[in-house]
Order: structure tokens, then C-alpha cells, then sequence
């Protein structure tokens, strides 16, 4: 979240996956990238207080930072960016007592016929609760209108008003179709930058992509040839998945309309917490929906 959100005795994901680099020898420059610049033996790269220098393989890892897009534009001059939508992400401080006594350690999903929210999740941690929404373009009406909802309140202590807690917000894009021509000789974007898992947790998508560079550039070479061979199959497998996800979805979007199919489906999930773990079928199918847990695929083939 913003500067001062997190506090003093917690660490950041990104920060602490940083850490891990470094320790595995990684050389990690502080500084924004200003320019880039393609010569006969690599890629020059810039920064705003004149560092510079070359190398042999460029690698873009920046989400969907539109000014590196401009810069990698540069370099690969038939990247097509990826088409995105934009989400809502907040985090609201709680006593732990309270977390544990409304929303225990549970994450909590919600189908709520609210417009252009294809689905929110509460997430319970030590003193606070994150919530996220999902869909097309979420803005303020739509997450006014699933704050005041009552199964939401619900999940919070009675009188409570929620906007007033929120500590930090954000509205950020997310990749819903990936990148074209994501490489050139001698460059290669991954993760969202590239192609990303439909609704799910990006860093699954980052490590398969930066896998499949990092096979590419290793074992067959780093022209534009090579990674057309050899890195995008994997981009083309996660897209192929992910055109199963937006019909799971559609299913979803029609459930979610309904107060019938609601009601039947709760009462389905309900009732398979009677039955050992392996035959809760459809228990298992919408936790992996809703969590990215497994590819799209698999889950549609539980079906069969």
C-alpha cells in the first residue's frame, strides 16, 4: 500500500522476495530506468543520475507500468500491451480479537449481484482485513454500494463503518488478455508484463514465465527466433487457460444473478461439509476458482 500503511514491525512481500535475490547474488540498482537503447552488442540501459550500462540480455519485469512500456516499446517494436481492467484492493486495521471473533481465519467470497464486480473476497490476517474486488473496471459506486451490502457487514462488528477504517486503498489494473510480441533479440518481458493468470495471484504467472525466459536464454539462446520457439508456448498454455477461466466465469456471472442458483449452490456446498474432504467436489472446485489454486482446466474437467 501507500508510504505509512505498513507498519514499522512488518516487512513487505516484494521487499522480502528482494532479499532473497541479493542473497542469491543478484546486484540490485536503486534508481528508475530513464532510457534504453539497443546497440550491436546488447542493450544500453540508463537511469536519472547517469548510470549506465550495457547488457547482453534485458529482462522486463515491471507489471503494467505504462512509462516502461514506452521504454520497451523502444525495443520491441511489435509489442502489443496487454489489455487490463481496473480492480479495487484495501486494507482495514482490526483488533485480532475481533478478526477472530466475525471473520476467523477463513477467507471469506462473495457472489454479490453488485455491478461490475464479478466477485469480492475478504481475507483475514494478524490486525487487519484485506478486501478485494474483481471485475470490469470496479469504481467508488461499486465498492460503496458492496461495503454497505449486508453479508458483508455482517462479517464485521455490528455499527462499524467501514470506509472510515479503510487505511489504504488502491484501484490497480490487472491483465485480462496478454501481451503480443512480448520479446525481441536480446529482450523478453515476464509476468504481467507479459501474460498473467486470469483473477489470480500474479506471482504463479511471474514464475513460469521467467522460468520459460530463463530455459530460453540458457539452453537455446536469446534472439527473437528463440523465444518465439521456445518461450512462448508457455505465454500461449496460460492464455489457452485462461479462455477456460472467462467461461467458468460466464457460469459464475449467471449464478450470481440468481437468488435461485445462489441459494441452491450454497446449500450443495453447505451439505458436502457432511462428507470426507476428497468428495467435496464442488466445495473443492470453487476454491480453486476463487484462489487460483489450480489452472483453469482441471477445474473445468471436474465437471465431467
Amino acid at each position: 500500500g501507500p508510504k505509512g500503511c505498513i507498519p514499522k514491525n512488518h516487512k513487505s512481500f516484494d521487499d522480502y522476495l528482494m532479499e532473497l535475490c541479493v542473497a542469491q547474488g543478484a546486484r540490485v540498482v536503486y534508481e528508475a530506468v530513464t532510457e534504453v537503447e539497443r546497440s550491436n552488442d546488447g542493450i544500453k540501459i540508463k537511469t536519472g543520475s547517469n548510470f549506465e550500462q550495457h547488457y547482453d540480455l534485458t529482462v522486463g519485469a515491471f507489471g503494467l507500468h505504462q512509462k516502461s512500456f514506452q521504454l520497451f516499446h523502444q525495443l520491441c517494436p511489435d509489442l502489443i500491451e496487454p489489455k487490463t481492467t481496473r480492480t479495487f484492493i484495501c486494507e482495514i486495521p482490526l483488533d485480532g480479537k475481533l478478526i477472530d471473533q466475525h471473520l476467523g481465519n477463513s477467507m471469506h467470497v462473495f457472489l454479490l449481484n453488485v455491478s461490475n464486480i464479478k466477485f469480492g473476497a475478504l481475507i483475514p490476517k494478524s490486525n487487519y482485513v484485506t478486501l478485494v474486488l474483481l471485475g470490469a473496471n470496479v469504481d467508488k459506486n461499486a465498492v460503496a454500494e458492496f461495503l454497505k451490502s449486508d453479508p458483508v457487514k455482517k462479517c464485521f462488528p455490528p455499527d462499524i463503518e467501514l470506509n472510515s477504517l479503510i487505511a489504504c486503498q488502491c484501484y490497480p489494473n490487472i491483465s485480462i488478455n496478454g501481451a503480443k510480441s512480448a520479446y525481441s533479440d536480446r529482450v523478453v518481458l515476464i509476468g504481467d508484463s507479459s501474460t498473467t493468470k486470469l483473477y489470480k495471484n500474479g506471482i504463479g504467472a511471474a514464475y513460469i514465465t521467467a522460468n520459460a525466459a530463463a530455459n530460453t536464454a540458457l539452453l537455446h539462446g536469446i534472439s527473437e527466433k528463440n523465444f518465439r520457439k521456445h518461450f512462448q508456448p508457455s505465454c500461449n498454455r496460460m492464455e489457452r487457460d485462461n479462455l477456460v477461466g472467462k467461461f467458468i466465469f460466464k457460469v459464475i456471472e449467471v449464478v450470481q444473478r440468481s437468488p435461485v442458483l445462489k441459494t441452491a449452490m450454497l446449500r450443495m456446498v453447505i451439505e458436502e461439509q457432511k462428507q470426507l474432504s476428497h468428495k467435496r467436489m464442488a466445495s473443492s472446485m470453487l476454491w480453486d476458482t476463487f484462489t487460483g489454486s489450480a489452472p483453469y482446466r482441471d477445474i473445468f474437467l471436474r465437471f465431467f
